[in-house]
């Protein structure tokens, strides 16, 4: 009773017409535009002033007779296009999103609203239950393939947003009807497991997983969003929907319940149109009659919800893997994942094993996983432009004796002076290489996993026991809120000398892994945070030659070396000392007593990133791969480079004083 109340009440307080918004010189995708909210979202775009409008339809007649009646309704000649979409078919779908990337010169909305519902059990030509086709499979296959154009059409000033059309269904999904010992995907799409009009709001379940997994990896760690990803529900609408039944006494009961409980399809448009210029206050989040659907009780929320969503991610990736090779990687690209730097450094020790076979043996083996640095020499050198400057014009530095580092090398004032910066190619695949078909060796121990507060001791968490990381976040949380604040964070984060985490790598880790824009962090937030962490912490381990727990100018060479940068010897001294000058800022005198050499575990992390974050900026404008780019002063003032770099403090630092560093290395 209580749910035809709501009915009724949404029924007679519609959204509000967006009519004073403006989407001139917009370029916008709609799907499922031929008919019911599909249909009327697009008149609203047009009058709304839309540049472009793309419809994509499964029967291009049909496309073009809707193009002919919207056209005739909203007078706009010349802007709609219709291209052929057929969301039953894998294929389709990469070929419409692949014309999308080659004749679009940008993409400023993606609203992707085609969808259907089934009564009965069907198949898809691609081996799929209907429902999981069209509206899980293959609309997260086009939102994932759209956003590469979404994101370089972004600005900061004016996000792309990319709005796909769920339902308020999700929300009444229970969890028995997810759990299964099976694969999710599987014992979903089986005739047996079936259950009519309940997998309609199963297949948005599962769309909703994914879209919320993407705008969680969608993040600077500045805090902007470069593309709003959002989803919307339009409420019980009329629509074609309920087409399949088609007794006399279904179409009877159909037509009461619209008339009664139903808003019109230009009723739900509204909400279609408005969730598409929402802020980023909307991404992640599921758009409902001006206001946000409230998901207290859904299987998007709680300890049992986000097991279903890390497993239905998992096995959906790994479909549209199968059918758009390459795509696991151009996401990983979007976050920085030190779980594929550990695989490609498993790969790099058995290729530099091979090669030390053939050369001059290292007399100072290292154990952490990464080769000695081979002499530098004309002939058989594996990295003959490892900085980006011929090995002859750089001085050589030899291994380091006893296993230390090179703590014992001379003063600067006695080394040779660093040559000047040479122009330097980009690194090799852009700091990461393809992965490589062996898994990774020489795992450092447990006692490698990040570092824990000095007040409760070492705590190593078994990954498959999250609960044990309990009492430090609640030790942590002197707020007793259930979530963390940036200094909670802080207290919770600590190196392994006991100094303190410094303040921007605990900002840049609220903001890639706060979910919800809430600006703290919930425990299974923290879960995630810590695991990234061990997984950077791995990697730390293998740099730290001497297990002095933190990383010498020497050993972050080959960090960056092993990640497949090329870059000039005296611009990765000026990187180090930015990052090694910020730890002594806050990590010195009582109680640590003095500044320490080197870089702490935090400030690798945040130098790491931050550089991978730059190279894919500077990568968006190389589109040779040349390592030049040219930039007009338009877009050096309103395109992402400068703002990018800018708000990144660390970075933004950097970029001011690359340049007196390298003046002061050659002139001093």
């Amino acid at each position: 009773m209580a749910s035809l109340l709501r009915l009724l009440r949404t029924q007679y307080n519609p959204p509000v017409d967006p009519s004073g918004v403006s989407f001139a010189g917009k370029t916008v995708i709609l799907t499922g535009a031929t008919s019911g909210l599909g249909f009327e979202a697009a008149v609203k775009l047009l009058n709304l002033g839309v540049e472009s409008l793309i419809i994509g339809s499964r029967n291009l007649q049909r496309g073009q007779a809707t193009k002919t009646e919207l056209e005739k309704l909203t007078n706009r000649q010349g802007v709609i296009q219709v291209w052929q979409l057929e969301m039953n078919s894998f294929q389709s779908v990469k070929s419409f999103a692949n014309r999308v990337n080659e004749e679009l010169h940008q993409l400023d909305i993606a609203l992707l609203n085609a969808g259907i519902w089934n009564r009965d059990f069907g198949v898809s030509p691609e081996g799929w239950e209907e429902t999981l086709q069209v509206n899980t499979l293959s609309t997260s296959l086009l939102a994932l393939l759209l956003l590469p154009k979404l994101r370089s059409s972004s600005s900061l000033s004016d996000p792309a947003h990319l709005t796909v059309v769920s339902s308020q269904q999700f929300v009444r999904v229970k969890a028995k009807s997810l759990r299964t010992v099976q694969p999710l995907l599987k014992h979903l799409n089986s005739p047996q497991t079936f259950k009519g009009p309940k997998q309609y709001g199963i297949s948005k379940l599962l769309l909703e997983y994914v879209l919320k997994t993407v705008a969680g990896l969608v993040r600077n760690e500045n805090g902007t969003v470069p593309v709003i990803i959002n989803t919307v529900s339009p409420g019980f609408c009329v629509s074609s929907l309920g087409r399949q039944y088609s007794r006399f006494y279904e179409r009877w009961a159909t037509w009461l319940a619209y008339k009664l409980f139903a808003r019109t399809a230009e009723q739900g448009s509204r909400s279609l149109v408005s969730a598409t210029y929402q802020g980023a206050e909307s991404h992640g989040k599921c758009w409902r009659s001006d206001g946000y659907l409230d998901e207290s009780v859904a299987l998007t929320t709680g300890a049992e919800g986000k097991q279903f969503q890390a497993r239905a991610w998992t096995e959906i990736m790994n479909e549209l893997e199968e059918q758009s090779e390459g795509l696991k990687e151009s996401i990983r690209g979007w976050h920085a994942e030190p779980e594929q730097v550990a695989q490609m450094l498993g790969a790099m020790q058995s290729s530099n094993s091979h090669h030390q076979k053939q050369s001059r043996p290292s007399p100072h083996p290292s154990s952490s996983g990464v080769p000695p640095r081979v002499p530098v020499s004309s002939a058989g050198n594996p990295h003959p432009q490892r900085y980006g400057a011929p090995p002859s014009q750089r001085p050589p530095m030899e291994a380091p004796h006893g296993g230390r580092s090179p703590a014992n090398v001379p003063p600067a004032s006695q080394q040779q002076r660093p040559h000047p910066l040479h122009p330097s190619p980009p690194p090799q695949n852009y700091g990461f290489g393809p992965p490589p078909s062996q898994p990774v060796r020489n795992r450092p121990p447990p006692a490698s996993r990040p570092p824990n507060s000095p007040n409760h001791g070492a705590l190593a968490v078994p990954d498959d026991d999250p609960q044990q990381l309990f009492p430090l976040f609640r030790a942590a949380n002197t707020s007793h809120s259930g979530t963390l604040t940036e200094m909670e964070l802080g207290s919770a984060l600590v190196n392994g000398d006991f100094t303190s985490f410094h303040p921007k790598t605990v900002k840049m880790m609220i903001r890639m892994f706060d979910r919800n824009n809430s600006g703290t962090i919930s425990f299974d937030e923290f879960v995630a945070l810590w695991r990234y962490l061990a997984a950077w912490r791995e990697l730390f381990d293998r740099f730290d030659q001497d297990r002095s727990g933190r990383i010498s100018l020497y050993e972050f060479e080959n960090a960056l070396v092993a990640f497949g940068y090329r870059l000039s010897q005296p611009f990765v001294t000026v990187l180090f000392r930015t990052f090694e000058n910020k730890g002594r800022q806050i990590n010195n005198g009582p109680p640590y007593g003095p500044a320490k050499q080197g870089m702490s575990f935090d400030l690798f992390v945040q130098a790491c990133i931050s550089l991978r974050r730059m190279t894919d900026v500077f990568k968006r404008y190389d589109d040779d791969r040349d390592g030049y780019i040219t930039v007009s002063f338009e877009e050096f003032l309103t395109g992402e480079l400068v703002p990018t770099l800018v708000m990144w403090n660390e970075v933004g630092w950097l970029v001011a004083n690359v340049g007196a560093e390298i003046l002061q290395l050659q002139d001093g």
